[in-house]
């Protein structure tokens, strides 16, 4: 004989629009926090530094900090001058006017490096060397030519010097001359 079992349902009661609703906002928050991470991690991965990025920052904080002991030591430091005097004409310095801008200039490196940089400046290098400085002094603008410390200018062709010469001889620079004529 077979026995029969009755078989049982269960049935699920109604869902009512309210509850649904709530579903689907759940799970449309959801995939809005997936989304949040998957992009905040392309984000990281985009713009976070890359190693040559950091080992370039750390070159660069070591390369400054050589040439603050340098600068520190104070004896260690040799000036070289660059001769002549350079005269250039600025016509960007302030619009519509030109700039005369006379001045003598005056390398500071360390006595380890001081024969290297002189024989840069007076022969193997003079006209890179001269032409990056007078490119600066030609873009200057009229505020940093009239800075009573030069700042802004001498580490413009400190930076330049340096990359032009593609290593780090130049300490400090020395402008104890400056006469700018505004026409």
């Amino acid at each position: 004989m077979a026995d029969v079992v009755d078989e049982v349902v269960l049935e699920e009661p109604p869902v009512s629009d309210e509850a649904k609703m709530k579903k689907w906002i759940m799970r449309i928050a959801a995939i809005a926090v997936v989304l949040m991470a998957v992009e905040a991690v392309a984000m990281y991965v985009v713009f976070s530094p890359s190693a040559d990025a950091e080992a370039e920052k750390d070159a660069a904080a070591a390369e400054i900090a050589d040439g603050l002991t340098e600068i520190a030591a104070g004896s260690d430091i040799v000036e070289v001058e660059f001769s002549p005097p350079f005269a250039v004409t600025n016509s960007t310095a302030d619009l519509g006017t030109l700039v005369h801008v006379n001045f003598e200039l005056v390398a500071g490196v360390s006595t380890k490096n001081e024969t290297t940089f002189r024989q840069a400046v007076e022969q193997d290098y003079k006209s890179r060397l001269r032409q990056a400085i007078v490119e600066i002094a030609r873009s200057a603008a009229l505020e940093d030519l009239q800075d009573p410390d030069l700042n802004q200018l001498k580490r413009r062709i400190k930076e330049d010097l340096n990359k032009t010469l593609q290593s780090s001889y130049v300490v400090e620079i020395i402008i104890p001359k400056i006469q700018v004529h505004v026409q």
